[in-house]
């Protein structure tokens, strides 16, 4: 099963319930950002694709089922053409996911009662998660670490909303139908640019496996500011479909699809939001002045 950008897709059982956006608490999210962790366009599921014993596994915490998040893991299974993403329990237990179980069960332990001489009280960072605005309670010096994240994005947001106005990125975005929903991410192009802007992320592998159906694709970037690494995986058919026409581009295709989810996992959440809103907005200017043109 593939995707619209023709990729493996994670078979996932659906969850019977899911948690209210509200409810997640936002540190966990600060949490898995600063970990690489990429939300799905739902919000609801984060992931982030990385390496054990040399062989991609993805790592998920799932808020569908628990506003605490639920610990999933997956091997890709190579040998399949296309490859495929397998559940593997014993990934819950994967370092970088007991670290997140300890961050999560130390944030929900119970306050300790109030003694007569009261904590101090630390001022209030307000983020911006989705579409609602929530306070948090953060140390200063994790405070002042993510000022000058902040600052960076807020940087990286501006220029990009500059060359918004000039009409060059009029292809950051894609949007198509998948099973009667409109998904829209940010494409190639948009991802370059922004990590471009940031300066600080290399590629520091890229292998290129041909299959008998089409071409596997693994790169590994890293962030050299966050000391953090991550791994895109991508798969891409040798032919067109439906008419089977032999593409002659799959195995570039299917590399710079790689690439491109690689450094999916090192672009703030907040940087993609605000430059979607600004790319609707210029759609709309120019929709309106064709619109006033006939």
């Amino acid at each position: 099963m593939k995707n619209g950008n023709g990729e493996p897709e994670i078979k996932v059982e659906p969850l019977e319930q899911a948690a209210p956006r509200e409810e997640i608490r936002a540190e966990l999210l600060e949490w898995l950002h600063s970990k690489g962790f990429a939300p799905a366009p739902d919000g609801l599921v984060y992931s982030r694709v990385t390496e054990v014993e040399g062989k991609p596994v993805k790592l998920v915490v799932d808020f569908k089922r628990t506003a605490k998040g639920a610990r999933y893991g997956y091997r890709l299974n190579v040998e399949k053409d296309p490859p495929a993403w397998e559940h593997s329990p014993s990934l819950s237990d994967h370092p970088l996911l007991l670290e997140y179980k300890a961050f999560r069960d130390k944030l929900f332990e119970e306050k300790p009662a109030m003694t007569t001489q009261p904590a101090p009280q630390v001022q209030p960072y307000v983020v911006q998660p989705g579409q609602g605005v929530q306070q948090l309670l953060i140390p200063p010096d994790v405070q002042l670490a993510l000022k000058f994240e902040r600052m960076d994005e807020s940087q990286i947001i501006a220029e990009i909303k500059k060359e918004v106005k000039e009409r060059v990125l009029h292809e950051y975005f894609y949007s198509f139908e998948h099973q009667g929903r409109k998904v829209i991410g940010l494409s190639y192009a948009g991802v370059k640019s922004i990590i471009r802007r940031l300066g600080h992320i290399r590629i520091e592998d890229l292998k290129l496996e041909e299959k008998e159906y089409g071409w596997l694709a693994i790169c590994k970037a890293r962030d050299l500011a966050r000391d953090l690494d991550a791994v895109g995986v991508a798969y891409q058919p040798k032919w067109f479909f439906p008419s089977k026409q032999v593409n002659p581009f799959a195995a570039t295709i299917a590399a710079s699809k790689a690439v491109r989810n690689a450094y999916r996992h090192f672009i703030p959440e907040k940087v993609i939001a605000e430059t979607y809103r600004a790319w609707l907005e210029e759609k709309e200017k120019a929709r309106g002045e064709q619109n006033g043109g006939d």
